[in-house]
């Protein structure tokens, strides 16, 4: 029998060896050359041995050895180089592996010899850092030269499984490898990776460049990204993924942004100006000052911190989407925007959050929407997104981005609150009916826009440092140019300044271009529109709403006069607030039963209502409100259904009748007459033909009451 240590010699061996060593037979030169009978030299001796026992265990075990040698030879072959170059070495000497033939080579496990531990090669591209969300991508190449480009997220990467798992999905990339063999090429890949940022969010970027998916701008140059998806500024390499060859496949990824797209055209501002104005007339002024300012929305926020909305309201067939439809082509081949009806709050904070100093839709607007979609709208002026917790930032609470310019279209005014309608810029489109003449300049522009706008965008990005020097004076400007055209004192603050921020823009802009329309002229456009909008919102304000519904009651007979209000011109008024010593026509309304009516009213119309203690506020704080002064009213039980006037006789006999003493709020009746259209003075008029008749009748009820 040989000896365990002559077992284990063999068993190792990768040289000649002396296999037949404490066995007392003669030493073997080599285990290759074979005996006249077939078998190897390691026969011959133990052919000496006399013992047979003993010389037949040792043939066993020299035939197993025999095997076991043949098998690590096969692994030799296989696994092991004996000729590596420099760089082999100076690979296995650092990182402790080798790359051959498009495999990766490692030490075994007992320290003898190496094996292939995968039938690919990676090839380190970029690392894009990232706090929650960081990519690496490579290059991979199999021993048939089959090549695929990977993005690999960090969880990919820190465990065997999801290595594997990864790679094997995109074709015959197989690592054989442990963690240990993982982690030796990762040091080797993380040591040749180039740092890249991703960019998130499409549009004008920190950086000082607008990027568009497939390249970005710089001072309205337009540089493309290469097939990765990368493109360099100023040293530092950026990652665009939408087009990137990583998803080219797969479309259902990035749909958005697969439309976010530069394609140049070759028509100029001017002539793109003059077809809006032939297809939307005036409302395209106001437009493409719109589009002006959203290109630089982060300038005129950090000055004013507000943006406003654009609103195009009209029936359907009018034309109100096809005008955002053109003005959202000068990003790219964007479709219409969200529904708002059958979105939810959290899918249009996606909407608008995904660029960033661009145009963004949302259409279908109505009064009845939720009440948290209005607040959503209302939110979006002052830049301001919607809460979320984030499970990706270990449960923090993070704001949706707003950064873009709302076009908002839809079928009915933004009136249901008054705050969103003066948080916009209101057109108003009402034309159905269109002639040939008309179909025509309208396919033209679409013919126009299908060519591609976006080098339009570009052009207009060199004026950005102008904007930063001139947006505030231009402001200014703005507004000292509209004030002589309007009523300053009677404009809601809020309109005038959204008007102004837009007219500011446009102003900057036509500074230097040459528009189909002049700068005067838009200036007039800009304050007719400011003093309609102003209207409309005085008009549906909260205390012109009270006293539409107060005339409405007056005029269905659920308030009276003497019952519910006096009105009285007087020489000299005086109130808890103040004495006026001149003469005024009062309107005294009596409070007990008038905001339990009004509530009713709004109720039975389905309208929003505002609380009793801020209708209250509002009323006290308009500027027809004097004070209050305690007055007598008739005591009214109409509501209940009994006699309309409660009466009682005293012991002499006369009629007497019931009165209340509340604090009558006190209003300036020809303003509120002049303000809010309130007519609460009636007379009676009779035909001839119907005087005795009327007169028949009030005796017979004067002596039905004294009965």
């Amino acid at each position: 029998m040989i000896p365990k240590e002559t077992s284990q010699d063999v068993l190792f061996a990768t040289d000649k060896k002396d296999v037949t060593k404490g066995c007392g037979v003669p030493l073997c030169k080599s285990d290759e050359i074979k005996n006249e009978e077939g078998g190897t030299s390691l026969d011959s001796p133990v052919q000496t041995i006399p013992d047979k026992k003993l010389k037949g265990r040792t043939l066993k075990e020299l035939d197993e050895l025999r095997k076991q040698q043949k098998r690590l030879e096969e692994k030799k072959r296989r696994f092991y180089s004996v000729d590596r170059t420099e760089t082999q070495e100076e690979s296995l000497s650092k990182y402790g592996f080798y790359t051959e033939n498009n495999c990766y080579y490692f030490n075994s496990p007992n320290g003898n010899g190496f094996f292939r531990g995968s039938n690919f090669v990676m090839e380190p591209l970029y690392h894009i850092s990232s706090v929650f969300n960081a990519k690496r991508l490579f290059r991979l190449t199999n021993v048939y030269g089959h090549v695929q480009v990977l993005e690999f997220s960090q969880k990919d990467l820190i465990s065997v499984s999801s290595f594997k798992l990864r790679c094997e999905s995109v074709g015959n990339f197989l690592f054989e490898g442990q963690l240990q063999g993982l982690n030796r090429i990762k040091a080797y890949l993380y040591d040749h990776t180039k740092a890249c940022k991703e960019i998130e969010r499409l549009g004008w970027q920190k950086q000082g460049f607008f990027a568009w998916s497939n390249g970005i701008t710089v001072n309205g140059n337009f540089t493309p990204m290469d097939d990765l998806g990368i493109v360099e500024h100023d040293g530092q390499h950026y990652y665009i993924p939408a087009l990137s060859s990583f998803y080219m496949v797969d479309e259902t990824f990035f749909q958005f942004e697969r439309k976010f797209v530069h394609k140049n055209g070759n028509i100029s501002l001017f002539d793109f100006t003059k077809k809006m104005l032939d297809v939307y007339g005036e409302n395209a002024i106001v437009g493409m000052a719109f589009y002006f300012a959203t290109l630089f929305r982060d300038i005129f926020v950090s000055t004013f911190r507000f943006f406003p909305i654009l609103n195009i309201f009209g029936p359907k067939g009018t034309g109100k989407s096809e005008m955002a439809i053109s003005l959202l082509r000068l990003f790219g081949d964007l479709p219409v925007g969200d529904n708002m009806t059958n979105s939810t709050v959290p899918a249009m904070a996606d909407h608008v959050a995904r660029t960033c100093n661009t145009l963004c839709h949302l259409d279908e607007y109505k009064n009845s929407l939720e009440y948290e979609k209005i607040e959503f709208l209302k939110g979006l002026w002052d830049g301001v997104g919607r809460s979320r917790l984030s499970m990706e930032k270990n449960r923090r609470n993070e704001t949706t981005a707003v950064d873009v310019g709302i076009i908002l279209t839809g079928q009915e005014m933004a009136t249901v609150d008054n705050a969103l309608f003066s948080r916009v810029l209101f057109l108003s489109v009402s034309k159905t009916g269109f002639s040939d003449e008309e179909r025509s300049r309208f396919k033209d522009l679409k013919e126009t826009e299908g060519k591609g706008l976006t080098h339009i965008t570009n052009s207009l990005m060199s004026k950005r440092e102008k904007f930063k020097r001139r947006h505030f004076d231009a402001y200014n400007e703005a507004i000292a140019e509209v004030t002589p055209y309007i009523n300053r004192s009677r404009t809601e603050d809020r309109i005038l300044k959204n008007w102004c921020l837009v007219l500011a823009a446009l102003k900057i802009v036509m500074e230097d271009e040459v528009l189909p329309f002049t700068y005067e002229n838009a200036v007039k456009t800009f304050a007719k529109m400011i003093k309609r909008q102003n209207i409309d919102v005085v008009n549906s304000n909260e205390v012109t709403d009270f006293w539409n519904v107060y005339q409405e009651l007056f005029s269905n007979g659920l308030i009276e006069k003497d019952y519910d209000f006096h009105i009285k011109e007087v020489k000299e008024l005086k109130t808890q607030l103040q004495t006026i010593s001149q003469k005024i026509k009062v309107l005294y309304m009596n409070p007990t039963r008038i905001f339990g009516l009004y509530a009713q009213q709004k109720h039975k119309a389905n309208e929003k209502r505002l609380p009793k203690a801020s209708l209250k506020f509002y009323l006290q704080n308009s500027a027809e409100y004097l004070g209050q002064q305690q007055r007598r009213f008739r005591r009214n039980r109409k509501n209940l259904q009994e006699n309309e006037t409660v009466r009682y006789r005293s012991e002499d006999g006369a009629i007497a009748q019931e009165y209340e003493r509340p604090n009558a709020w006190c209003f300036d009746y020809e303003m509120l007459q002049k303000n809010m259209g309130l007519s609460l003075e009636t007379e009676f008029v009779l035909k001839p033909e119907e005087r005795t008749t009327v007169r028949n009748d009030s005796a017979k009820k004067r002596k039905e009451l004294l009965r």
